[in-house]
């Protein structure tokens, strides 16, 4: 785990990542991994990992792979105006992988590409996102975390 991951720490994960679970795992500017361990209040009525968990997966990696920043106290952030997931292979395995890796974008806006990974290596979906930094956050300074 690099350094940038353990400033994780001084942030706490949001509501909704703790609930679902996912972790950091990579992160470096344009770069992001995201692992998450499957259990069973993740799935469907067919006992399948839901696609929304993979649709979360493919939101959130593709904003951290746009929000690195490498100045100690300091984040950005931004939210998603668009995204689209293509599931095209089932879930194996106990957990999965998500990187998303941005394509590019400006001061305000930028686009990120995502695979989500088994253990194996083998695909299970794809995800194009576009974002809007949020605040200051197209600045790669970041802001002060509050």
């Amino acid at each position: 785990m690099n350094e940038k991951i353990n400033w994780l720490r001084d942030e706490a994960p949001s509501g909704y990542q703790s609930l679902i679970g996912y972790e950091v795992s990579e992160w470096r500017e344009g770069y992001a991994e995201m692992t998450l361990d499957l259990r069973s209040e993740l799935t469907n009525r067919a006992g399948d990992l839901h696609g929304g968990v993979i649709a979360t997966l493919v939101d959130s990696v593709g904003g951290f792979a746009g929000c690195f920043c490498d100045v100690e106290g300091n984040v950005r952030r931004c939210l998603t105006l668009t995204m689209t997931t293509s599931f095209v292979g089932p879930v194996k395995g106990n957990n999965i992988k998500a990187i998303g890796e941005t394509q590019g974008g400006g001061k305000r806006i930028f686009f990120s590409r995502v695979r989500v990974l088994n253990e194996d290596g083998s695909l299970i979906a794809t995800g194009e996102a576009t974002y809007r930094y949020r605040g200051n956050s197209g600045n790669p300074e970041g802001e002060p975390l509050e």
